[in-house]
C-alpha cells in the first residue's frame, strides 16, 4: 500500500508495477575506487538552490545516526558555485564604481560621471526587470547567448 485516499488504499499495482530483477547498468559511481550508490537531489523550479542544499545537509546530519556505520556520505553541493556567482556580482558592482571614478578622473566632467553612474545600475535593473517580466532565468539567457 502506497497511500490511503478517502479510506481507499492505493497500491503499487493501481499506479504502476514493481519488478524484482536487474536492469542494464548505464552508469557507474565509485568513491575511492569502490563501487557505490548515489542519491541525487535536484531542486524544483522556483526554489532557491542554496536553501535546498542547506536543507539537504541538515536532513543528512539529522538521519546520520540511522544509517549503517559502513556508509560513506559525501555531499557534492553546488552552493559554492552560487556563492561564487554572488561574489562576482559584488565584484562587478565595485568595478563599476571604479570605472565611474576613472571617467571622472580622465574626462574631468561631473556630467559624464553622473551619466555613467546612473547608466550602469539602471541598465542592470532594467535587464533583470525584463528577464523577470518575460520569465527568463540567467541559465536561459546564457543559453540564448550561446545560440
Amino acid at each position: 500500500m502506497v497511500a490511503n485516499i478517502n479510506g481507499a488504499p492505493v497500491r503499487i499495482r493501481d499506479i504502476g508495477f514493481a519488478e524484482d530483477g536487474t536492469k542494464e547498468q548505464r552508469s557507474i559511481a565509485r568513491l575511492n575506487g569502490v563501487p557505490t550508490v548515489t542519491l541525487e537531489i535536484r531542486r524544483q523550479t522556483g526554489t532557491n538552490t542554496v536553501e535546498v542544499i542547506e536543507a539537504a545537509k541538515a536532513n543528512l546530519a539529522r538521519i546520520a545516526g540511522q544509517l549503517p556505520p559502513m556508509s560513506r556520505w559525501k555531499l557534492f553541493a553546488t552552493n559554492r558555485v552560487h556563492l561564487c556567482r554572488m561574489h562576482e556580482i559584488t565584484l562587478h558592482l565595485v568595478l563599476g564604481v571604479f570605472w565611474v571614478a576613472v571617467v571622472l578622473a580622465f574626462m574631468r566632467s561631473w556630467r559624464s560621471t553622473i551619466i555613467a553612474a546612473i547608466a550602469i545600475p539602471a541598465s542592470t535593473i532594467a535587464t533583470f526587470g525584463m528577464m523577470r517580466a518575460l520569465n527568463f532565468t540567467l541559465n536561459s539567457v546564457t543559453m540564448l547567448a550561446l545560440c
